[in-house]
């Protein structure tokens, strides 16, 4: 894309961020209203509605035993599609044989029915007085409770998660109401559920005290979920900050919306604001929901690298994430529904393209970061079509379906952590790889002007002693001008060895290549093309005599000649070095170098061939690096050979190249 493309965009996205909170303060104020005031109830119902009840529905028989599991009793249930009938209506509902028998379960789709529920009740022999009637799921809009007792009256109770103010008697994650039978007493609990997403109905009669010991452990689960989850926020906005990785930084926003979504559908947000204004709770869970869509979006396009991998894919999904944005204080309006069904619908496809998407990268790719993401994007798509045959009231595992999506979302967010663990890793190596391929590449550099070096000042010496003679008689001044050809020859062989070479690797591209080379040849050779006075120092020594081996003759020829101007600098004038090859038992090939020199003592042995490491006893005016000796150590071992330094007695050094 353009330059000015990606400028123009970036521009757009600034925009569209610095306008989606005008439009969240737009939309609260034109179109978010508080709930209307819940009807007026009747004190008493016009007929009784036990003895119709119970001959469809068996009355739930309240029992003393104090380890009674909770009742998930048998009820009449109706649907009221306008949602404008009141108590009366679903009575008469009732007595005309309309309200059909049902057991209420999870699943129970997207609907803007009213629905009621009707079940009869009665105090057994010697069971407590009071009783709880909880009604799930916690994060229902609007949620009315009637106990209609046997002699006629009625107790009413406005619960919902609109209602979570002194509404709620009973302060609870769900719906709970108390009330009170005498002994024998028959009543009818009538119970009125009305919300803008999934309907998910449950009823339960239970012990005061039994329930609120569940509700300790369910909390004390909850919280620490949710405080493991904010936790993880935390940690992921820190690091993606600091480490300046937009990834981590949009796997955080994804988990803040996974918490804001499950606080307030579990109903803690009520546990922890119990004097929370109405609109709260659908702000944080709905905000959760559709703001999970969006920055799973943004988390989902930067993991599977989207805008090189699949460009029209990633266009799509930032124009779904533009028209997201703008709506997340729709919740709190009456305009939810549609675009919560829209949600529900375009869940699965998300999830199914990303799912491919992944597939395709781990088939490129065949690495363990994909297979993550398949995981990951896997459990994803399994999660969102649970959730869709959860809205249309097909729910693919019973009750365990309103457990399919947390689960899921669970895996996925595991699986992208973990993901996101191994990118880290394979950043941080690939920073380590960078960080040593630059330390390489100026030892290299440095070794280059090292060889360099030597026939510079060889040349340079020829040069002054020409000019210093004015008119060389012929024979010297044929013998300085070969010296100076065999140093540019010099150069011009480590030129096209090495910085000849087109390469993007920041190491030394030291590929030797091998042919068959007569030994005695190449080294007489080797010696012939060093000034007269060097070359008749060197004594070039064959027992075996002459033989064959497969080498590069560029690069040991720089090796050696390094090994010879060293030994031949540190020697006495007068003093002789030795040039030795033979082939030993074991197979291969070995050349030795031995001068007269100093030699070096055992500690200076061992820190031979480090970079930059000086010896003690150089000769005076030397500006030697301390990378002759590695130098030649990387052409051996290019040739798949070793490198060793040992004393002479009485005194010398030794340089032997083991070669295959």
């Amino acid at each position: 894309m353009p330059v000015n493309a990606l400028a123009g965009a970036a521009r757009w996205r600034w925009l569209l961020l610095a306008a989606a909170p005008l439009c969240w303060v737009l939309t609260v104020l034109l179109l978010a209203h508080p709930p209307p005031p819940p009807p007026a109830s009747p004190q008493r119902l016009p007929a009784a509605s036990w003895p119709a009840l119970v001959r469809d529905v068996p009355p739930a028989l309240l029992d003393m035993a104090a380890n009674a599991p909770p009742q998930r009793p048998l009820v009449a249930r109706w649907e009221d599609p306008g949602a404008g009938a009141g108590l009366a209506a679903a009575q008469r509902a009732l007595l005309d044989g309309r309200m059909r028998p049902a057991h209420l379960k999870p699943g129970g789709g997207l609907t803007d029915a009213a629905v009621w529920c009707a079940v009869p009740v009665q105090r057994g022999p010697g069971a407590q007085d009071r009783w709880l009637v909880v009604v799930g799921a916690a994060f229902l809009d609007d949620v009315q409770v009637w106990i209609e007792h046997g002699d006629g009256r009625l107790e009413r109770q406005q619960l919902g998660d609109r209602w979570m103010g002194a509404e709620r008697l009973v302060h609870a994650r769900e719906h709970a109401v108390a009330f009170e039978l005498a002994p024998q007493e028959q009543a009818v609990v009538w119970v009125r559920a009305r919300t803008s997403g999934v309907l998910n109905l449950t009823l339960q009669l239970v012990r005061p005290e039994r329930f609120f010991a569940s509700e300790a452990r369910i909390n004390a689960l909850l919280g620490l979920v949710l405080g493991g989850l904010v936790l993880a926020v935390l940690f992921h906005l820190v690091l993606g900050a600091w480490l300046r990785d937009w990834l981590t930084v949009a796997f955080a926003a994804f988990l803040a919306t996974v918490v804001m979504r499950y606080a307030g559908l579990t109903g803690m947000l009520a546990q922890l604001l119990p004097q929370a204004p109405w609109w709260l709770n659908d702000a944080v869970a709905g905000v959760g929901t559709l703001g999970h869509l969006y920055a799973g979006l943004w988390m989902w396009s930067l993991a599977l690298d989207m805008r090189r991998e699949f460009p029209r894919l990633h266009r799509l999904y930032g124009a779904i994430a533009a028209l997201t944005l703008p709506l997340l204080a729709l919740p709190v309006t009456a305009y939810f529904r549609p675009l919560l069904v829209t949600g529900f619908s375009a869940a699965p496809v998300i999830g199914l393209l990303n799912l491919g998407m992944a597939w395709v990268l781990w088939r490129r790719h065949r690495d363990r970061l994909r297979l993550v993401y398949l995981a990951a994007f896997g459990a994803y798509a399994a999660g969102a079509l649970m959730a869709v045959a959860a809205g249309v009231g097909r729910p693919p595992l019973g009750e365990g379906a309103a457990y399919g999506l947390p689960a899921a979302l669970m895996v996925h967010m595991l699986c992208i952590a973990f993901a996101l663990g191994l990118r880290l890793h394979r950043l941080r190596m690939h920073q380590q790889l960078g960080e040593r391929r630059v330390e390489e590449h100026q030892r290299f550099v440095a070794m280059l002007a090292h060889e360099f070096r030597n026939p510079l000042a060889a040349i340079d010496r020829s040069a002054n002693l020409l000019q210093a003679l004015g008119s060389p008689p012929p024979g010297q001044l044929q013998g300085r001008t070969a010296s100076i050809r065999r140093q540019v020859q010099r150069l011009t062989l480590l030129v096209d060895s090495f910085l000849s070479v087109n390469t993007d690797s920041a190491l030394p591209p030291v590929h030797p290549r091998r042919s068959s080379q007569s030994v005695a040849g190449f080294l007489h050779g080797l010696v012939q093309a060093l000034d007269a006075e060097s070359a008749a120092r060197v004594d070039v020594q064959l027992p075996q005599g002459d033989f064959h081996a497969q080498f590069d003759a560029r690069l040991m020829q720089l090796a050696l000649n390094n090994l010879l101007d060293n030994a031949l600098r540190y020697s006495p004038a007068e003093a002789q070095v030795t040039l030795s090859a033979w082939q030993p038992e074991g197979g291969g090939w070995t050349v030795t170098v031995a001068d007269r020199g100093p030699g070096l003592g055992e500690a200076q042995l061992r820190q031979l061939g480090t970079p930059y490491h000086r010896m003690q006893g150089d000769p005076a005016g030397s500006q030697g690096t301390g990378l002759g000796y590695y130098f030649c150590r990387e052409l051996v071992a290019a040739h798949g050979g070793q490198l060793a330094a040992g004393r002479v007695q009485p005194h010398g050094l030794c340089v032997r190249l083991t070669l295959p």
